[in-house]
This record gives C-alpha cells, structure tokens and sequence, in this order.
C-alpha cells in the first residue's frame, strides 16, 4: 500500500513526500525490490552513490532478476570509476539479458574508459548496426575514427547518428570538427553554424 501512494505522490510531483514514503518503507525492514530501487534513483540525482549502492544491493536481494537495479548498480560504479566492479556487474546483466541494449552500450563504455579501445568499438558497431538504430553507439564510432584521424569515417558515422537524432549537439559538434581536420573550412563553417543556431549557448563552437 505504501508503494502505490508513493507512485501516486510520484504522478502529483511531490518529490519530498516520495522520498519520505520510499525511506519509510526502506527503514521498515520491508525488502521490496521496486520500493528500494526507486529510493536509489533519488539517491543517484543526488550523487550519494554510496547509498545508493546498498540500496541497489539490497533490491538485487530481495529480487536478483531486478533488470534495471543491476544495471544502475554498474552505472554507479561506473560513475565512480569502479571499472572492474561495473563490468562484472553488466557482463552478468547483459549474459542473462542479450538484447537489453542500454546494457551492452554502458559496457561499450566502461571498456571504453578501461582503454581497450578496439573491444569497446566492436561493441560500438555491432549496437550500431541494428535496428532501431542507437545514435550514441553510432555517435561513439565516429568519435573514435575522429580520434585515429579517419575524418571521412567520422563524418559518415556522424551524420547517420544526426539522422536518427538531428538534436545531437555532441555529433553535429564532432561533424564540423572532421570537417575542420580535414581542411574542409566551408562544410565545417555549416556544421558549426548549423550548431551554434540551434543551441546558441553552445560555446565550443564558436
């Protein structure tokens, strides 16, 4: 009963009383997984990772096939640069869940950040070539052909990531700066007033 007011409260947009009824039935000694997980999101917003952790843990308790508390357990660490203990966590999630794709992205990720950089651009493509398509795998790919000075790679991978998401101020960002290394001044002048239109704060591209 005190999980459903607390979902209502959530609909009303009364973040205090939320938090309150989650800590409530946390402190009660009552496990439910939903209940727990959800107190662990706050605590996430608020960066109170380590909290958030021992929620997190205690949801996967209470239900070990809690999807999303297993993968916001490895985002935490990953967060805090625990790259071992993350990955351990979403290798296990992605092994018992193959097609969760925000899964096998944040191991992309945190091999990624491990520096094994070939690994993690597999993992890229292959999250990039399915369907639908993932505009931040398809994003990472072209940063990383950016980075090994492909620039015709990266504007190819930059452009598809822009068609899926034509907001994408990260890629159209990245699409003028291959153009600029490439010594394609005019299209790179495009790219960035293209940018600088939509978000006119966005000051790295000036």
């Amino acid at each position: 009963a005190a999980y459903n007011y607390a979902l209502n409260l959530t609909k009303l947009g009364n973040d205090d009383a939320v938090r309150a009824v989650y800590e409530q039935i946390a402190n009660s000694g009552q496990e439910h997984p939903n209940s727990l997980y959800n107190l662990a999101l706050i605590h996430i917003e608020d960066d109170s990772f380590e909290t958030a952790r021992t929620l997190l843990q205690r949801a996967l308790d209470a239900d070990p096939n809690h999807q999303k508390a297993q993968y916001n357990l490895g985002l935490v660490n990953f967060r805090e640069g625990k790259l071992k203990q993350a990955e351990e966590v979403i290798v296990s999630l992605v092994k018992s869940n193959p097609e969760y794709r925000e899964g096998r992205f944040l191991l992309a990720r945190i091999i990624d950040e491990s520096g094994r950089k070939d690994e993690a651009i597999d993992l890229y493509r292959n999250l990039a070539e399915e369907e639908p398509p993932h505009p931040e795998a398809i994003y990472n790919v072209g940063l990383h052909e950016l980075r090994n000075e492909q620039y015709d790679r990266a504007v190819t991978w930059f452009k598809r990531a822009l068609t899926d998401r034509p907001d994408y101020t990260k890629a159209q960002y990245n699409l003028g700066l291959a153009y600029l290394r490439s010594k394609d001044d005019t299209r790179a002048e495009e790219a960035f007033g293209k940018l600088v239109l939509q978000v006119p704060t966005y000051f790295y591209a000036w």
